[in-house]
């Protein structure tokens, strides 16, 4: 099984006797046929990478234009800090943004996404709780039972194992998050 590290280390048999390849080698197409296999077969590793780091590498080949990672990750910060209760919202960071264009369902919420996708990994790999739980979905500023579940399960399946239920996993997420400050996110994209 692949140890934690950099993805781009990673090696897998590549079939062709050749030996060891990089993930940064494979194909999207590669990559999803992996990532298929894996979640068919309910398995966590499978060719020497586990489901974890293939979904970050899809996650990474994606443009970080307009939304950075580190960038990102600030402005959930500044954002949940200037809030009365502590949250932000996908609105909020897409406005941030100096997006001219008004929110869209099926084009903004994609790229911001994606862009908390990202922050998530970056989180885990830099041993930050996931900030991205002080995001939420709505005005009223409370995550909804399915984005709660969508939440766990999500991050779950990308390495992260907690041992809370989920409510305590978010909550405790949460107020971790209030704690982490500009200064614990490198600066810069």
């Amino acid at each position: 099984m692949p140890r934690p590290g950099n993805l781009r280390e990673r090696a897998c048999f590549n079939g062709s006797g050749r030996g060891a390849m990089l993930l940064s080698e494979l194909t999207n197409r590669q990559i999803a046929t992996f990532i298929y296999n894996h979640e068919s077969k309910g398995l966590v590793s499978r060719g020497g990478f586990t489901l974890a780091q293939l979904l970050q590498e899809t996650n990474r080949r994606v443009p970080e234009i307009p939304f950075g990672t580190v960038d990102t990750a600030r402005l959930i910060l500044k954002l949940s800090n200037r809030s009365p209760n502590g949250l932000t919202t996908y609105g909020d960071i897409w406005k941030s943004f100096g997006q001219d264009e008004p929110w869209v369902i099926f084009t903004s919420r994609p790229a911001v996404t994606n862009a908390l996708e990202r922050v998530g990994f970056y989180c885990i790999e830099h041993g930050l709780p996931l900030i991205i739980t002080l995001v939420v979905d709505d005005a009223k500023f409370s995550p909804t039972e399915s984005a709660k579940d969508n939440i766990y399960d999500y991050w779950v399946l990308r390495g992260l194992t907690p041992d809370q239920e989920r409510d305590s996993f978010l909550e405790n997420q949460q107020c971790l998050s209030r704690q982490v400050t500009l200064d614990d996110i490198a600066s810069g994209s």
